[in-house]
């Protein structure tokens, strides 16, 4: 079941048991254009940053950079993908279904819905 958490204070984001993402850091992050873009193209499921650099017509460099920043935000998680050809690779996926963003007189606050899986 999905679970929803509170913010603990202003400007932070209750993300889950033990994290806590930085609501401007979420907020710059969905401004980003080329951080939409993968979010979108691994919402439904986990890739493989070639696949992501397909989809998003983006170079490698800025898929990485980007995938690097959403998961130092702790959005994205990675697993290791093995083929039956004996190759593997390291794929990524969104960890969180939903985020809604709140302005009020305690500053800006956020509430991130996680996965069931």
């Amino acid at each position: 079941m999905a679970q929803t958490h509170p913010p603990q204070r202003p400007d932070k984001t209750r993300a889950g048991p033990e994290e806590t993402i930085q609501a401007t850091e979420l907020v710059a992050l969905l401004d980003d254009e080329h951080a939409r873009e993968i979010i979108t193209a691994i919402s439904e499921e986990a890739k493989a940053a070639r696949e992501i650099v397909t989809e998003c017509n983006s170079s490698r460099p800025t898929v990485y950079r980007r995938l690097n920043r959403l998961q130092e935000a702790g959005l994205v998680t990675t697993a290791m993908r093995y083929d039956s050809d004996g190759h593997h690779c390291k794929t990524f996926r969104l960890r969180y279904d939903s985020a809604s963003i709140r302005l009020g007189a305690d500053g800006l606050c956020c509430t991130v819905e996680a996965s069931d899986s």
